[in-house]
């Protein structure tokens, strides 16, 4: 039950804001600020316009044109572009890039903000575990070179 505070009487159904059917409040999600503090729609009514703006293709792509647009100062015509150039391989280690899972970074220099290219994730963090600096990552390699590696 619900105690509602302007009328002070108990209250167990709700009308959805949605659909019109007389609900239990407990087909309601919570709302704070609301005056019962109970959300207008119903949970399925929510959950049906929820279904609607999150589709994986819709917002996967969404996000790309916003993250290249806002964190890299990039174009989708750009980045394809790009990809394209590295024949959609990594920059680095030349594997295949899963762009359907979304399995890629775009590597940036931090100080300038400039675009170097698109990496597999383990070439990305492992350039950025390195500190983007060169001479860590030659010295890195003459490690491996002289005390042996398994590649």
């Amino acid at each position: 039950m619900l105690l509602l505070p302007r009328t002070l009487r108990t209250v167990t159904t709700k009308t959805c804001s949605k659909c019109g059917v007389e609900k239990d409040i407990s087909e309601f999600g919570k709302r704070s600020g609301a005056y019962d503090g109970l959300k207008g729609a119903c949970r399925p009514c929510e959950n049906s316009r929820n279904k609607q703006y999150r589709t994986p293709d819709k917002s996967r792509v969404w996000s790309l044109k916003w993250r290249l647009a806002n964190r890299y100062g990039i174009k989708q015509e750009d980045f394809t572009g790009m990809m394209e150039a590295q024949g959609y391989k990594c920059a680095i280690c030349s594997d295949e890039l899963d762009f359907d899972s979304g399995k890629f970074a775009v590597d940036h220099n931090h100080t300038t903000g400039d675009v170097r290219g698109i990496l597999c994730p383990s070439c990305n963090h492992g350039i950025g575990k390195l500190k983007d600096n060169p001479s860590v990552l030659r010295s890195a390699a003459q490690y491996l070179e002289t005390r042996g590696y398994y590649g």
